[in-house]
């Protein structure tokens, strides 16, 4: 008898195994939403399946055109000597950020004096070179500096791309 009981377990773990494979397969088809037909033509007969790729003449001379024209466009970029509109006060943020006629060896001299509140606005007091600048958030100044953010102990300015971080009583060469 204790035989018999070993092989009924076998043959219901056999028969619970093909079924959850069989009912696999089934989810497997109606998820993907093939038919096992369609499934069996694409394993035997995929060449007969596949269609054809298309001939498509390609004409050199267009594409040679196309090469031209964008060699042009590139020619025709020019970089504007002024980004900020004097009427409002603001650049174009399409125009691409380039400031000529600074020399790269000539280094500019930020220290952050004071930080203050005056009617609920916070100022940050800069000296710059040997300007100095009472500013709030978002003020530009120089043309090329931009008050990012004023913390209780430091400002941190935008330049282009760069951040600069000033402290209080602290100088920083840019």
């Amino acid at each position: 008898m204790n035989y018999n009981n070993i092989i009924n377990k076998y043959w219901t773990r056999c028969v619970k195994t093909t079924t959850a494979i069989i009912l696999t397969a089934l989810l497997l088809v109606a998820i993907t939403s093939c038919s096992l037909n369609r499934i069996i033509e694409e394993a035997y007969f995929k060449s007969d399946i596949v269609p054809n790729i298309p001939d498509i003449d390609i004409d050199e001379t267009e594409i040679g055109e196309i090469s031209i024209h964008e060699t042009n466009l590139k020619k025709m970029y020019d970089i504007k000597d002024e980004f900020i509109d004097s009427d409002s006060g603001l650049r174009d943020p399409f125009e691409p950020f380039y400031i000529k006629g600074i020399d790269e060896d000539e280094k500019n001299i930020l220290s952050l004096k004071a930080i203050y509140i005056k009617n609920q606005v916070e100022y940050a007091e800069i000296l710059y070179n040997d300007h100095e600048y009472l500013l709030k958030e978002d003020d530009i100044f120089s043309e090329i500096y931009l008050v990012d953010s004023i913390n209780p102990d430091s400002v941190i300015l935008l330049k282009g791309d760069e951040l600069i971080t000033l402290f209080l009583n602290e100088m920083k060469y840019d």
